[in-house]
């Protein structure tokens, strides 16, 4: 797949969008965060409920793809109160490589959203999805839930902004995961209390725990982004994005519609 160097724009709009979207389906985010080049890098792992800065180094250089030293990345995010991430996403320009769209499409065209559809498919295949299964009809919701952010995050790279937020459905695995969390609360009620009975909401907890990590459909429920159900509309959706960044129109919210 066609890489290139982001400008430290386009790596601020890729950790927006990764914190927009992954904070919809992960409940230690903080919602409703507005980070910016001037976020410190405290305020950006608060958000994002991020690792400790000893681990948070190598897992960027796995995100990006690069190879700075820990020495560097403690210089870089130390003291996290005052370092921002309009530094750290000025590293990340000089270091990094991101997926983008191929010059042509797969029939030697310049339509964006199937040139969108040649850069899905190259990251599909890097997956290891067999060619014949890829194809613009192909529901987009079993592949995102089975592959997750090696599929997300490429399409981020490709046209931060572009995609509604990612939804975590499935009955069950609400139920089990709404149940843990009242037993969690109450467990600590009664722990409070030194009463007896906290052993019993403490076993539901981690029975819900447990049953999370079962690598059941039923039990990890899907990803799905809503109204978009194919690669076909993935691609049209990506295509349409660049589309406006090519000509200057500002980028699209999650209804389609240009940002105010």
């Amino acid at each position: 797949m066609t890489k290139r160097q982001p400008s430290p724009d386009e790596v601020l709009a890729i950790i927006v969008d990764q914190y927009r979207h992954a904070s919809q389906v992960d409940p230690e985010f903080e919602p409703d965060v507005v980070l910016s080049f001037d976020s410190t890098i405290a305020d950006w792992r608060i958000a994002c409920d991020l690792v400790g800065l000893e681990r948070l180094g190598h897992a960027l250089n796995e995100t990006w793809g690069m190879a700075l030293k820990q020495d560097d990345w403690e210089a870089l995010l130390e003291p996290e109160g005052q370092r921002t991430l309009r530094a750290l996403c000025e590293v990340i320009a000089k270091h990094a490589l991101i997926e983008t769209m191929p010059d042509k499409a797969l029939l030697g065209g310049l339509c964006q959203s199937n040139r969108a559809f040649r850069a899905i498919r190259d990251v599909l295949l890097s997956l290891g999805v067999p060619r014949i299964e890829i194809r613009l009809e192909t529901p987009l919701s079993p592949l995102l839930t089975r592959f997750r952010g090696r599929l997300l995050v490429p399409c981020i790279n490709l046209a931060p902004g572009a995609l509604p937020p990612i939804a975590h459905v499935g009955h069950v695995y609400r139920l089990i995961h709404g149940g843990a969390a009242i037993a969690f609360v109450v467990g600590l009620v009664l722990g409070i209390f030194k009463s007896t009975l906290v052993v019993v909401p403490l076993g539901v907890f981690a029975l819900g725990m447990g049953l999370g990590l079962l690598p059941f459909p039923m039990f990890q429920g899907r990803i799905e982004v809503p109204g978009i159900r194919t690669l076909g509309e993935l691609a049209e959706c990506l295509g349409a994005q660049c589309n406006r960044q090519t000509i200057g129109e500002p980028p699209a919210d999650a209804s389609g519609l240009p940002a105010a």
